[in-house]
């Protein structure tokens, strides 16, 4: 049974950035937010933000909880930094807090793979667990880039609750699917663009770093959630795919960056 009796809203900043915010309880994730025409340094290639994020500063007032799925600049920089406010709580994956809080000044909670988290707040109770994340199909650029974590969020409240699946920079392995088996799924943030470490021919040897189109819709055809929300396209030079092309059962929905919709609440079973 579904409900809209509450106003749950999705809004996509640009780049893997977002919130998502519903009855006195709101959640945000990566803010990269650095304006157009800015070049990003990674260790081995740069990357130009091709598009604005695109955001009213109120958008990032009180928000209760921040999802860290990684600390690359493309995920978290110093102009998303500068949003996150002291009294959030912030979450990241391991061995990146000390970083973090010396690059950005965030203090934030590490959560290792398949661990769990839980605050409350407003009369919400919010579940959080980190689901593994594999930045890259070829081992070795996965094990470069660094811990990654995908987020499995679980708002409660009385009768209502709200499902939703983070896949940060990933690929569907048998690990992630095994994480994530026997969840039924209301919302899927799922990050595509199907990324390379760089823009040239010779980076695309090693393959991609994140999923596009055909292999998101095959994590969507196993998960079936209610809703999938693409995120992850377009922003950097180094996302291949402006749009991705979805083939799929579950309905999606391709947004623009500062574009709100409306996202379905399930009832407890």
């Amino acid at each position: 049974m579904r409900n809209h009796e509450w106003d749950v809203r999705f809004t996509w900043i640009g780049g893997a950035c977002w919130t998502l915010r519903t009855d006195g309880f709101s959640v945000a994730s990566d803010p990269s937010l650095c304006p157009a025409g800015t070049v990003q340094r990674f260790p081995f290639f740069r990357s130009l933000r091709l598009e604005n994020p695109v955001f009213d500063a109120s958008l990032f007032r009180n928000i209760d909880l921040w999802l860290l799925t990684h600390d690359h600049l493309d995920h978290l920089d110093p102009d998303g930094a500068r949003v996150i406010g002291n009294s959030s709580a912030v979450y990241c994956p391991e061995h990146q807090a000390k970083r973090i809080r010396q690059n950005h000044g965030i203090f934030a909670s590490e959560v290792g793979w398949n661990q769990s988290a839980r605050m409350t707040g407003n009369g919400w109770e919010v579940f959080v667990r980190a689901i593994p994340a594999f930045h890259g199909t070829n081992p070795l650029t996965a094990a470069f880039a660094g811990n990654v974590n995908g987020w499995l969020v679980r708002l409660r409240k009385e009768e209502k609750q709200l499902v939703v699946y983070v896949t940060g920079d990933t690929f569907f392995t048998g690990q992630v699917r095994s994480s994530l088996e026997g969840e039924k799924i209301d919302l899927v943030i799922a990050n595509a663009g199907k990324a390379y470490p760089g823009t040239s021919i010779l980076s695309r040897l090693p393959g991609p770093l994140t999923m596009g189109g055909r292999e998101l819709s095959r994590m969507l055809d196993v998960l079936i959630p209610s809703l999938a929300v693409p995120v992850h396209f377009g922003t950097f030079s180094h996302y291949s795919e402006t749009s991705p092309k979805l083939h799929t059962r579950v309905p999606v929905r391709i947004l623009c960056p500062g574009e709100t919709t409306e996202i379905p609440l399930s009832s407890v079973r």
